[in-house]
C-alpha cells in the first residue's frame, strides 16, 4: 500500500507531536514532521514528497491562511485541510479562496480526521459538520460561490484558465508570463479540470463560456 506524506503545521507541540502519533499508527499515513514556521514547510515540500498538509490557523509566526496562500501557488499538486479550534467563517472563506480542500476542528476524533484525509487526497472536498454549519452564516454571497466553482477556484487557477481558453496559451508561454515552470502550469491545469469536474481542455472552455454566459444573463 502506498502511504499518503503528510505534514502537521502546529506552533503547539505537545498537540501535534500527538497527532502524528495517532496518523502514524494508521499504515497508509506517514507523517513526515511537525513544524510550525514557513521556512521549515517549503523545505519539506521543496522535496516533492508531501501529500497533505494539515494546517492549523494560529500560529505563532505566521497563519495558517498565509501559508496556504504562500505555499500552493509555488507547489499546487499539495493538498491543505485546515485544521482549528475555532469553527470561524472568515477562517474557512479564507482557506477555501486560497485553494484549501476542507477543515476540521481540533476536537474531530481519528476516524473522521482519515475519512477527510482520503477525501482530500482524491481531490474532493470536506468539512466537518460544525464547518459546514458555519459556511451557511457566510450568507447569500458565500451560498452564490458554492453554486458556481469557478468562483472557488483560486485567483492563479482562474488566471491559467483565461490563459488557456481565452488567449489559447501554451504552457511554456504562461510559464513565462508567470515566471513558473511549465510542469507547474500543467499541474494547475489538471487541478481545473478535477475541481471544474470535466475530461480535458475542450471541456474547461466549454464550462468557462457558459459560466461567463450565465453572468451576463445575471
Amino acid at each position: 500500500m502506498d502511504q499518503l506524506n503528510i505534514v502537521i503545521v502546529d506552533d503547539h507541540a505537545l498537540l501535534g507531536e500527538g497527532l502524528k502519533h495517532l496518523l502514524s499508527r494508521q499504515q497508509e499515513f506517514r507523517v513526515l514532521a511537525v513544524v510550525n514556521d514557513y521556512q521549515k514547510l517549503f523545505s519539506l515540500c521543496e522535496k516533492g514528497n508531501v501529500d497533505i498538509i494539515l494546517m492549523d490557523m494560529q500560529l505563532g509566526k505566521g497563519s495558517g491562511i498565509e501559508f496556504t496562500k504562500n505555499i500552493l501557488p509555488i507547489f499546487p499538486a499539495l493538498k491543505i485541510i485546515g485544521f482549528s479550534a475555532h469553527a470561524l467563517p472568515g477562517y474557512v472563506q479564507k482557506m477555501m479562496e486560497h485553494g484549501a480542500m476542507g477543515y476540521l476542528l481540533k476536537e474531530t476524533d481519528l476516524e473522521e480526521m482519515t475519512i477527510a484525509i482520503r477525501r482530500v487526497k482524491k481531490g474532493k472536498t470536506y468539512f466537518s459538520n460544525e464547518i459546514a454549519t458555519a459556511l451557511m452564516q457566510l450568507g447569500k454571497e458565500a451560498k452564490q460561490k458554492v453554486m458556481n466553482p469557478i468562483k472557488l477556484l483560486t485567483s492563479r487557477e482562474q488566471q491559467i484558465l483565461q490563459y488557456v481558453v481565452e488567449e489559447e496559451l501554451t504552457n511554456k508561454d504562461i510559464a513565462e508570463r508567470l515566471f513558473i515552470s511549465p510542469r507547474t502550469v500543467e499541474t494547475h491545469k489538471r487541478n481545473l479540470i478535477q475541481k471544474l469536474d470535466v475530461r480535458n481542455i475542450i471541456g474547461l472552455a466549454k464550462y468557462y463560456f457558459n459560466y461567463l454566459q450565465k453572468e451576463k444573463i445575471a
